[in-house]
């Protein structure tokens, strides 16, 4: 059952949804940035590869509209999907009979219009494995083996389906793939990490949300063995901080590069202690701190730092002991 109530307890709950058909249940729902909708998702558990999505007002009162089209046999609907941060749309995965891949579709939350295929053609046993959301609400990025099977390559495509997918990374090496990626809190770039260049040597890359510039490598020539491990952009979308064993080979340390490329990268750890990492990380919301977790004074007695963007100063912020387990 899917329910809603006044925060105040001013009023008896109200149910959202309507008659479940038999050995139906509520699986998952969200609900919008504004408050308004809720979007929630119906799954048979007599037929379990059977999902399909519903908007409703959050007060209730009217029908439930369902967003999706009707599924073909053995067609499913992945129990993740997304609305938009304008609270306009819902992008959802769905395969809609049992021999179709995995697609990428929008519908507006009130329905509208009918739902939007975002992905262009897909490759035999392809499909969409993830997206996300841009925060203006017009992009869309996401990640299939759209073209080669088994080769995840990223993608970016108008949120409404104006204009065709543009693929963001470039030509992978032979075994290559795009690992992860976040788009930029401004929406205007994607950060992507890919063993693009070399197999199994994950690295960072930034290029434009709409696909008009070529990928920009953003980490520092990599120590034999090396990679990038961990990244975070920044919330006024100016840097990119990341791990990696860049130098030494087996110790992963801290570096911050602007989001363009336009400056080498800046390692932030002091001097590691033989055998130590840098183990978390995170940037404050102000963009002047990072802070992270490492054994860089002793050997498993992982620390906590702060690292002052503005004043270039490193400080123990407090020192427990904990031990690392190999």
């Amino acid at each position: 059952m899917n329910c809603t109530v006044p925060l105040n307890g001013s009023a008896s709950a109200t149910k959202l949804n309507s008659t479940l058909p038999g050995g139906s249940e509520i699986r998952q729902f969200q609900i919008s940035a504004d408050g308004s909708q809720v979007v929630y998702s119906i799954k048979d558990s007599m037929m379990p590869y059977i999902t399909e999505l519903y908007s409703v007002p959050i007060e209730g009162g009217t029908t439930p509209i369902k967003l999706n089209d009707p599924l073909g046999p053995g067609g499913t609907l992945n129990a993740v999907f997304q609305i938009s941060p304008d609270n306009g749309w819902v992008v959802y995965i769905a395969d809609y009979d049992y021999m179709s891949n995995a697609e990428l579709y929008s519908v507006p939350i009130n329905r509208s219009t009918p739902p939007i295929k975002l992905n262009g053609t897909v490759v035999g046993n392809g499909g969409v494995n993830d997206f996300q959301i841009s925060a203006n609400s017009s992009w869309v990025a996401y990640r299939a083996d759209q073209e080669t099977q088994l080769i995840d390559e990223l993608y970016s495509v108008p949120i409404d389906g104006s204009a065709s997918p543009v693929k963001l990374n470039t030509t992978l090496t032979s075994g290559g793939n795009v690992i992860g990626y976040q788009i930029s809190p401004d929406s205007s770039s994607v950060i992507y990490h890919a063993d693009q260049e070399t197999d199994d040597v994950g690295e960072l890359y930034s290029v434009p949300m709409d696909g008009s510039a070529a990928p920009i490598k953003l980490n520092g020539s990599l120590v034999s063995g090396g990679a990038v491990y961990s990244y975070q952009i920044s919330a006024d979308s100016s840097r990119v901080v990341y791990s990696a064993d860049q130098e030494p080979d087996d110790a992963r340390e801290l570096y911050r590069v602007l989001l363009d490329g336009s400056a080498l990268p800046t390692k932030l750890n002091d001097t590691l202690t033989s055998g130590g990492d840098v183990w978390y990380f995170e940037i404050s919301g102000d963009n002047t701190w990072v802070i992270y977790s490492a054994d860089q004074d002793t050997d498993e007695v992982i620390e906590l730092y702060a690292y002052g963007e503005s004043t270039q100063v490193l400080h123990t912020l407090y020192l427990p002991v904990i031990a690392v387990n190999d």
